[in-house]
């Protein structure tokens, strides 16, 4: 009768089918006639063999189970698996920020100009023009980067947003400036801070205006992205 191998405890056997150690099952080496039987490190590099490709299996287990898991995180921001249709509603909505914040600019440093008389210099703070452009931008990089409803969303945010400030725009009086033409006419510098009338008028007139101008980018950019997004899985 042959002798058994244990993996567990690596010794022969001559207990049977059964190591008398610890009860694993004995690995009988099938033998022929004129074979020799397996020398005893020929066992121990098997085991070990099959000891080290239980990790292997392990890793691949957690390789494939972590894989999933990372594309679930691409695929949660919006530029991943982006549409085409989507691309270019993006490239436009950039465009009607940035353009939209020049001309608003433009057009807040035309006002003040045109309100000077004589030597007067005129300060105005564009606070509230700016906090309407770092808003409209935050809705810009929430369109780029959420996806399907919660990007149109942000588009519409920013529809929102303009529509408002115009409706405020066409909404207010004409500043009064009597209070200050004396100043004026002496050549005293004049200054609006933030909490001022002057600073909020200019900063909702000069971006409603600056935007109205390229509201057809908005628009294109709006049925772009709708449409992209539907397609995206």
């Amino acid at each position: 009768m042959s002798r058994g191998y244990c993996s567990v405890c690596k010794k022969y056997a001559d207990t049977g089918k059964f190591c008398d150690s610890c009860g694993t099952k004995l690995i009988f080496p099938q033998m022929t006639s004129d074979s020799q039987p397996p020398s005893e490190s020929a066992y121990t590099a098997n085991s070990q063999n099959t000891i080290t490709a239980v990790p292997d299996a392990a890793y691949s287990q957690t390789a494939a189970q972590n894989t999933p898991l990372q594309n679930s995180v691409h695929k949660s921001l919006g530029f991943k698996n982006m549409d085409r249709l989507t691309v270019i509603g993006i490239v436009l909505l950039t465009l009607y920020s940035i353009v939209g914040l020049a001309v608003s600019l433009f057009i807040a440093k035309s006002v003040i100009k045109d309100k000077q008389v004589f030597l007067v210099k005129i300060n105005v703070s564009y606070f509230w023009l700016w906090l309407f452009v770092i808003i409209n931008f935050l809705l810009l990089i929430g369109t780029l980067l959420l996806r399907k409803n919660k990007s149109v969303l942000c588009m519409v945010g920013q529809g929102i947003l303009w529509l408002v400030t115009l409706a405020l725009t066409f909404g207010v009086k004409d500043i009064n400036y009597d209070d200050m033409n004396v100043s004026w006419s002496n050549g005293i510098v004049s200054t609006f801070g933030m909490n001022t009338e002057v600073s909020r008028v200019l900063g909702v007139s000069a971006f409603s205006i600056g935007h109205l101008f390229v509201i057809v980018l908005w628009i294109a950019a709006l049925i772009c992205v709708a449409a992209g997004r539907t397609k995206e899985i």
